[in-house]
């Protein structure tokens, strides 16, 4: 028994092939900020005022890396961090705040080390004053000991000399 044949599918005309959206680089938007970074809070450089503008800059300076993806991760990363802004606070608002606070608490941190440092080269130089007297000192001391020493065996030699005679004189 002879099979049925099936009615030949009509083949789709070929697309043309559709143009790719370039691949987007590191391209430095308006204010020296890449433009991918207003997108990634949301906002339109058009809309901001100058504040918004110096805020926004601070939070990428500090998270700006080799690469603009690994810049937006270290931001996304903070935002899950510090949480979610409270109301009428933006998210960029929310992290220069952190990031100001975190360049204060590095500062200080900074100035407490060069300050330790320099106290403790000054103490250093200090000791090292003081052994330098110290040693002179001892160097001094040893000298007037054997000086005193040479003394006292030089004018107790002509004693002993004068009992040793005397007792000589009784063996």
């Amino acid at each position: 028994m002879p099979l049925a044949k099936s009615v030949p599918q009509p083949t789709p005309p070929p697309q043309p092939p559709q143009p790719q959206a370039p691949a987007v680089t590191n391209v430095t938007g308006f204010e020296g900020i890449p433009f991918e970074v207003y997108r990634f809070f949301n906002v339109a450089p058009s809309n901001l005022e100058s504040n918004d503008f110096k805020q926004i800059k601070e939070v990428y300076k500090w998270a700006e890396s080799e690469g603009l993806g690994d810049s937006l991760y270290k931001l996304r990363t903070l935002e899950m961090k510090v949480g979610a802004p409270s109301v009428g606070e933006t998210r960029y608002t929310k992290l220069y705040n952190w990031v100001r606070v975190s360049n204060i608490v590095s500062n200080l941190e900074r100035e407490r080390e060069e300050q330790v440092n320099k106290v403790m080269k000054k103490r250093e130089l200090e000791i090292k004053r003081i052994k330098q007297e110290q040693a002179q000192r001892l160097a001094e001391i040893e000298k007037k000991k054997k000086a005193e020493e040479t003394a006292i065996k030089k004018s107790r030699e002509a004693e002993l000399r004068q009992f040793k005679k005397l007792r000589q004189a009784y063996e």
